[in-house]
């Protein structure tokens, strides 16, 4: 509503000129970045909030980034995606839609673990990592474009707006629920790749440093 009453009339143009297409890309923006940012956070300190239990019992490391980011998995699965199965039925109006919309919910999935896992394995040596994480958080914030198009930015920002691993995971996301025609297969195939890409490399580095984990908690 906020955001709406802000910018809703100025961006309207970029959204055929309708408020309520501006506020249905907002809400859309939203879920990707809410989850993102909320999974993200719990996993960084899910190792270290659990050292206690890490000596008394044996428990895989890995346990606690993926029941942190699975915990807003559910509800993500409980709380936005009826919401954007209906969406996706009244906006879109094309069936096969509803078959396409967990590849960039899973895609999202898949990249928070990866940055879970990389966060969560860093905090465990430096315990000023969620002070940094908090300005990495509010740079991936302000550069998705989630409450603006991306089309009021010159070609060459756009470029770098696009590098965020965010971009393809929103765009595509927003394709599957609104746009009445195929969704771009570019996007669709852009953002499961990011995010297993970035969940394998994260998973690497948190079973590089492990070895080390019991000396620090």
């Amino acid at each position: 509503m906020v955001y709406s009453a802000v910018f809703g009339t100025s961006f309207a143009r970029y959204y055929h000129g309708s408020i309520k297409e501006y506020v249905v890309n907002v809400f859309i923006g939203l879920i990707v970045l809410n989850f993102f940012v909320g999974a993200t956070e719990a996993a960084l300190t899910s190792v270290v909030a659990n050292g206690t239990l890490l000596n008394k019992l044996r428990i895989s490391f890995e346990a606690f980034p993926v029941a942190a980011v699975a915990s807003f998995g559910v509800q993500l699965a409980v709380g936005a995606t009826p919401f954007l199965l209906v969406l996706t039925l009244g906006c879109s109006g094309r069936l096969e839609h509803l078959l396409l919309l967990p590849i960039p919910l899973v895609a999202l999935a898949l990249l928070s673990g990866g940055i879970g896992f990389t966060i969560a394995g860093l905090y465990v040596h430096y315990r000023d990592i969620p002070y940094m994480y908090e300005m990495v958080a509010f740079l991936i914030w302000i550069t998705s474009p989630v409450f603006y198009p991306i089309a009021i930015a010159p070609e060459r920002i756009q470029a770098v707006l696009k590098l965020n691993p965010l971009y393809a995971i929103l765009q595509s996301l927003r394709e599957v629920v609104l746009a009445p025609v195929i969704p771009d297969p570019y996007l669709l195939l852009l953002a499961p790749v990011t995010g297993a890409g970035v969940c394998a490399a994260g998973f690497v580095i948190f079973k590089t440093m492990k070895p080390t984990f019991m000396d620090m908690l």
